[in-house]
């Protein structure tokens, strides 16, 4: 998927933990200070905040990856590690949030200001003072900090608004928007037609918030065009105006490819309320035909809007009937949070791999990740760990015996 302003796929990343440390007070007067290694920071978090400055997702286009600050390791004095920084990406209001892999909507961040954590950061690991004792008073284990947690996510954009408006390249409604709000579209190479949805208000009693869809090709669900990715945009509003251009060989024939588009694209679309108004009425070769068109679109069921965006003429009326459907209350989505949390400890858990044993216990991992097995009084303290643990009893039952390889996490030794 090629990252665009209004949808990209990344990776976040929260900060791995501090590595617990292994310290001894070393005191003047006193002889047998004790074990003070403090635990590690906890890594840093990725958390998405909805800002009502940003525009676009423009940010995260060539960017695929994003980590947080690490925790830092435990220190002598039973000191804790510092915790990493949190990394804050700011994303425009009305971003919904994908999970990749579980294909689920992590959250709507609609509301200025709205959070979500979308990778936590690891815990710290353990000090040696955590492993400290009546049977062992000088531990020399510590516990290497936790991998934080990672996550492919969508970030697609739906612009926040009560009116789409629809239409063919060259209907005119760059100008129908700018004229009742006073927007700047930016034009693309495309002839005639934005290329990116645009906002406008409309300011009254209640503003209104209109947005302009780039112009729909017939075939725009095949890539024509500009295509109908830009329809996500229309999603949250309430009301679509149909406009249409009454230059157009078939007026008809271009409403009736409108709604064959958005049927494409999502059958809710369709099902909105709405309204058709005929541009261009300016021009005399439209003009001259407006009851004929008014005609057709009567048999068709509709009562359409004749207006023209360059002159203002119909546009009140069309307006009134815009503000008359619109409810006075917009309505809220239900803001979606998963909550990532941490995965329960599972118990002690051993397989048999050919001429080996792996045991799957990741606290118990992360401890071996930093012992020194070539120390006689590491290797006692970690055999009395494992047996606290729970460990020895569980390779015991799975048939282990003295000189088998046994594994854990990266490591791999002989049973004693």
């Amino acid at each position: 998927m090629e990252n665009t302003f209004d949808r990209a796929k990344i990776i976040v990343r929260g900060g791995e933990g501090g590595h617990g440390a292994v310290s001894f007070r070393h005191e003047k007067f006193v002889p047998l200070g004790g074990p003070d290694g403090g635990e590690g920071g906890q890594g840093g978090n990725v958390i998405l905040r909805a800002n009502g400055n940003t525009s676009d997702l423009g940010k995260y286009r060539f960017r695929k990856v994003f980590q947080a600050e690490n925790g830092e390791p435990g220190q002598g004095g039973k000191r804790k590690g510092r915790r990493g920084k949190d990394l804050i990406l700011e994303v425009p209001l009305g971003t919904r949030v994908i999970d990749v892999k579980n294909e689920i909507l992590m959250a709507d961040l609609v509301a200025d200001g709205q959070e979500v954590i979308v990778a936590r950061g690891g815990r710290g690991g353990l000090g040696n003072v955590s492993f400290a004792s009546s049977t062992n008073q000088a531990p020399r284990l510590a516990q290497k900090g936790e991998t934080g947690g990672e996550l492919e996510i969508i970030l697609e954009l739906r612009l926040l608004s009560d009116v789409a408006i629809i239409g063919c390249p060259n209907a005119g409604k760059s100008s129908f928007l700018n004229l009742i709000s006073h927007s700047r579209p930016r034009i693309a190479d495309y002839p005639f037609t934005t290329k990116e949805p645009v906002l406008g208000v409309l300011s009254g009693e209640r503003n209104l918030i209109f947005v302009e869809i780039p112009g729909l090709l017939a075939g725009a669900h095949e890539g024509r065009g500009l295509g109908n990715s830009f329809l996500n945009h229309a999603m949250r509003s309430q009301l679509l105006i149909y406009l249409i251009d009454g230059g157009s060989e078939s007026p008809l024939g271009d409403f009736i490819t409108l709604k064959g588009e958005l049927e494409f694209f999502d059958s809710e679309l369709v099902s909105k309320p709405s309204v058709v108004a005929i541009n261009k009425i300016d021009l005399s070769e439209v003009r001259s035909k407006m009851q004929e068109i008014k005609k057709t679109f009567e048999e068709y069921g509709i009562k359409p809007y004749f207006i023209s965006a360059k002159t203002g003429e119909g546009v009140y009326d069309l307006l009134n009937k815009v503000k008359d459907m619109v409810k006075e209350e917009r309505p809220v989505e239900t803001n979606i949070e998963i909550i990532l949390r941490p995965e329960a400890k599972a118990s002690v858990q051993v397989y048999r791999e050919a001429n080996s044993f792996r045991v799957v216990a990741p606290d118990i991992e992360r401890i071996m990740a930093l012992v020194d097995l070539e120390d006689p009084e590491v290797r006692r303290q970690l055999y009395g760990l494992l047996e606290r643990r729970g460990v020895s009893q569980a390779l015991r039952r799975a048939g282990a015996r003295p000189g088998d390889e046994i594994k854990i996490g990266d490591t791999a030794w002989p049973w004693w």
